[in-house]
């Protein structure tokens, strides 16, 4: 059977297997099956052998392998069979190749993001002598890969996805979120680096180029007003507070100390360190520390009273322990937001903090920058504030350098006395701001 092939012939139903010559192209032709595969070939005067051969060209697709596609690659194949070229040898070794490059390219995305959480996760000898996570923050990094990647593109094979595939994903989320768009975006550049590396190779190379840019993100700079401080602090105390009572301590001491969430969360009796009843000093070793150094913080009197309330009715290692779970368990990552500002899903909606206490919206990290205002409003210079926030500059001669290891044996130095007489001032202002305890601790008061 002879026609002119086109895309039609190739969908053309059959009830058993069909081969329909090419009119425009002696010798090619497409073979159709009842199940709907079409294949091209060519039949050819082989020159070396003086016989008639076969070469197969490839199956029928749209996009990969068109009408259009495989009949100039059939002109091309008799072109060089008449020149006496072996082409059955060469379509052996091309599709050997192949077989090799279907190999390596045959890994999906499931297998890719498998293989490298488990790369990332491994602990490995850190410059402080312990084994950690090679990626430390790799427990961030799969969890925007799982929730964003996978469900997306997981069946995919790693060679097949392209730029516009990782753009869909980064415009989906950055639909709900630019800040985890941008970091989903980060961590499929990571693993696609880790897909391209040799000895792995199963990508030539990264797909996330060429990506629509996000929307500029802004500082945040919110800081609660004196009134908002008031209203926040003894709100805490109220004893119909939707929270375990440790969390709303914690709050409380991520406030006078200027230390962030993983910092407080992690605080341990075994790390304070007392030179004498009045000179209290909290370590927080580096593996809870953004920066990885170790972090010596004065405490001033309203930490001290919070660490014995925390502490007074467990002998617990960890000052503000999750209850709900275990006396002796570290609060969750993200318990102490989602106590702030309620956990709402699909399926539950949980009164945070600031709703009950009829607050406007703040994060832990706003508490942060609050105490470091009120810092800077009674006087103290930027890199005095610096050093009690752990915030560090890579060069320059004022470059501000956290506290090493070392730091733990000089307690005494000038810079732990320069921090401790900031975070009194902090402690002195606050006291003014709370005022006196109510004489009824209630959301009302």
């Amino acid at each position: 059977m002879s026609e002119n092939i086109t895309v039609r012939t190739c969908m053309r139903k059959v009830t058993s297997r069909t081969k329909i010559f090419d009119t425009r192209c002696p010798g090619f032709y497409v073979s159709i099956t009842p199940s709907g595969a079409a294949t091209f070939a060519l039949k050819y005067w082989d020159k070396a052998l003086n016989k008639q051969a076969t070469v197969t060209i490839g199956d029928y697709h749209p996009e990969r392998l068109s009408v259009e596609g495989a009949r100039a690659e059939a002109f091309d194949l008799k072109g060089q069979a008449g020149r006496g070229d072996n082409v059955s040898q060469q379509a052996r070794a091309a599709k050997v190749a192949k077989a090799e490059q279907s190999k390596l390219s045959g890994v999906t995305i499931n297998q890719l993001i498998d293989e490298f959480v488990a790369c990332i996760k491994t602990p490995v000898l850190k410059a402080d002598g312990k084994k950690r996570p090679r990626l430390e923050s790799w427990y961030n990094v799969s969890g925007y890969i799982e929730k964003n990647v996978r469900p997306v593109i997981g069946k995919m094979i790693c060679s097949e996805v392209t730029n516009n595939d990782i753009a869909g994903i980064q415009n989906r989320v950055a639909a709900r979120s630019t800040s985890s768009a941008r970091q989903t975006r980060s961590a499929m550049n990571r693993m696609f680096a880790f897909a391209a590396e040799a000895g792995r190779s199963y990508i030539t190379a990264s797909p996330c180029v060429y990506l629509p840019k996000l929307d500029k993100e802004y500082e945040r700079t919110r800081v609660l007003t004196p009134e908002e401080i008031r209203t926040f602090w003894w709100g805490l105390d109220d004893p119909r507070l939707p929270c375990i009572r440790s969390i709303s301590l914690a709050l409380k001491f991520e406030l006078v100390t200027m230390l962030r969430s993983q910092e407080v969360r992690t605080a341990r009796r075994s790390e304070l360190r007392q030179i004498d009843a009045e000179l209290p000093v909290l370590r927080i070793p580096l593996e809870f520390v953004k920066k990885r150094r170790v972090i010596m913080q004065p405490l001033n009197s309203l930490a001290v009273e919070i660490i014995k309330e925390a502490t007074r009715t467990h002998n617990h290692d960890v000052i503000f322990n999750n209850r709900s779970v275990d006396d002796n368990q570290v609060l969750g990552r993200s318990a102490l937001n989602k106590a702030l500002n309620g956990k709402r899903t699909e399926h539950n909606s949980r009164t945070g903090i600031l709703d009950y206490l009829g607050m406007d919206h703040f994060t832990p990290h706003d508490l942060r920058r609050t105490a470091a205002t009120l810092a800077a409003d009674l006087g103290f210079p930027d890199l005095l504030i610096a050093k009690c926030l752990d915030h560090s500059k890579d060069r320059g001669e004022n470059a501000v350098e956290a506290p090493t290891v070392t730091g733990r044996v000089y307690v005494q130095s000038q810079r732990l006395d320069e921090k401790r007489v900031l975070l009194d001032a902090v402690d002195k202002e606050l006291r003014r701001i709370i005022g006196p305890r109510p004489a009824r601790v209630s959301k009302a008061a």
